[in-house]
């Protein structure tokens, strides 16, 4: 790890390094004289990280709204990630009335120096417990570790088992990621790409953590600040803190996601998929417990609650972004463009719902019912799984294409599901006790009487009425029991006798 300074912080260079510990693995103090005077940057990990530091000012920290008031030059706290205040000196009354945090240039330093030290030692630690995780996998699955090592290399798999624990995956997610890696040809492949395929491969492993009650809230971007987002920190790998776009980043994050702590639940944040590596390893430092998902990573099962736009729309103009953006190659421009068509793609659906649904959803409400609320469509698809083969053959023989379509497509949703809603679709089938709706359930099932086995389904729609209300059931018994007297013959007078008793 190295961190350069400019020429105006080199008079700290000698105190800094005495606060430095002797053993262990130092960061390398360099004079960097091609940076600005009052500028450092950190090189450690795949995005550099540059801060300003002004001797002759304090740096004032607090929250957002207190520092307001105050004038000076904003920037975010390289170690908490904060907004902070560089404030001239005279102004140091006002800042300790106010109850804010003051510090030195070179307590600033050092705190940037001990967080930088933590962050190095946390990726050292999870290369450690990958190499450990593999040396055990390799005791337990020798052929299997040797497949992959030979498909991608030692050094790979290691590299993308560390970005694997470093974002919260579990010793049997490494297991399976191992067993993924031999089984893929991928290589050709950069070990973050290969990380990249296989968390989408987890996506329901991802997602379920952060599901309550089937919901899955999420805090989405706007598009043209993904454009200047993969524009400043995938094309040139570097991140500044001085830019207003990432102070409003991480202050609106910082509010949505201190509303959300204090509720005991933690916000998604989706972003393109080009972007997410950049800036889960941006946001990972101040919010650890912040997951940074992509399109192809959410469950399609899950319903999607918007909680917020970051940053709020009408904040300033990105004239700036659109002429980064059009200056990218084409081919690169081509597959960001069809990235954010996907991602908006999926944040117009249904699923995705507004703050409305937000706040209606954090009132009391009463608790949900047992069973969730079925559309016509679900209901004929529950009663047609319900139903024998022979006469599902002939419900769909009368139906035309799209409509079998549309059933099938239910059909495959609710097939799992069926045998829990039997009751709750045959107890609402006929629900109103209307003369016309009685006429048309007795025609549905004298088309189905037209059938080859007529006494099947006699003993199947009795069945199924059997769950229906007594005096409903009383009606539509009748009137088939009249239906097969008159057009059917005597021979299924024992049958009707058998409807009436049941």
């Amino acid at each position: 790890m190295t961190i350069e300074v400019g020429r105006c912080l080199w008079p700290y260079l000698d105190a800094l390094s005495e606060t430095l510990p002797e053993a262990g693995d130092r960061p390398v103090l360099e004079k960097a004289g091609w940076l600005r005077p009052y500028e450092y940057r950190v090189l450690s990990g795949p995005l550099a990280v540059r801060g300003r530091v002004y001797p002759n000012r304090l740096q004032v920290r607090g929250e957002r709204e207190e520092l307001r008031g105050l004038s000076g030059r904003q920037a975010v706290d390289f170690a908490t990630g904060r907004t902070t205040c560089w404030i001239l000196r005279s102004q140091r009354r006002d800042a300790v009335l106010a109850n804010l945090s003051v510090q030195e240039p070179l307590q600033v330093l050092q705190d940037t120096t001990a967080a930088a030290m933590l962050r190095f030692d946390a990726a050292r630690e999870a290369m450690t417990e990958a190499r450990r995780r593999l040396s055990e996998l390799s005791q337990e699955h020798p052929t299997l570790v040797r497949r992959a090592r030979r498909r991608l290399g030692g050094s790979k798999i290691l590299e993308v088992l560390r970005d694997l624990i470093l974002e919260g995956a579990v010793p049997q997610d490494l297991a399976w990621a191992v067993d993924r890696l031999a089984a893929t040809p991928l290589i050709n492949a950069s070990a973050q790409r290969c990380a990249e395929r296989l968390r989408e491969e987890m996506k329901q492993a991802l997602s379920q953590p952060l599901l309550i009650q089937g919901r899955l809230r999420c805090l989405h971007l706007e598009p043209s600040f993904q454009q200047w987002l993969y524009c400043r920190y995938v094309r040139h790998r570097e991140v500044d803190l001085g830019d207003l776009e990432l102070i409003d980043l991480l202050g609106a994050l910082s509010e949505a996601a201190g509303g959300s702590r204090a509720r005991g639940e933690l916000p998604a944040l989706l972003c393109l998929s080009s972007l997410r590596p950049a800036l889960s390893g941006l946001l990972r430092p101040f919010h650890p417990k912040l997951r940074v998902l992509k399109p192809g990573e959410v469950d399609p099962r899950a319903l999607l609650l918007a909680q917020g736009l970051l940053p709020p729309r009408g904040r300033k103009s990105r004239w700036l972004t659109s002429l980064r953006f059009w200056g990218l190659p084409r081919q690169e421009r081509a597959a960001l463009g069809a990235e954010l068509e996907l991602y908006e793609k999926l944040c117009r659906e249904d699923r995705l719902r507004g703050e409305a649904a937000v706040n209606r959803l954090e009132a009391p409400a009463p608790p949900p019912p047992l069973l969730p609320a079925l559309t016509a469509r679900q209901k004929a698809a529950v009663f047609l799984l319900e139903c024998p083969t022979w006469m599902l053959r002939e419900v769909l023989s009368r139906l035309g294409r799209e409509q079998i379509a549309a059933l099938g497509r239910e059909m495959t949703r609710l097939g799992r599901h069926s045998p829990g809603l039997r009751d709750e679709v045959l107890r609402e089938f006929p629900a109103v006790d209307e003369p016309r709706d009685l006429g048309a359930l007795v025609q549905l099932i004298g088309r189905l009487l037209d059938a080859p086995h007529p006494d099947h389904a006699l003993a199947d729609a009795a069945l199924c009425l059997g769950a229906l209300g007594s005096a409903t059931c009383g009606k539509v018994l009748a009137s088939m029991v009249e239906y097969c007297r008159r057009f059917m013959g005597g021979w299924v007078s024992g049958l009707g006798w058998w409807l009436k008793a049941h």
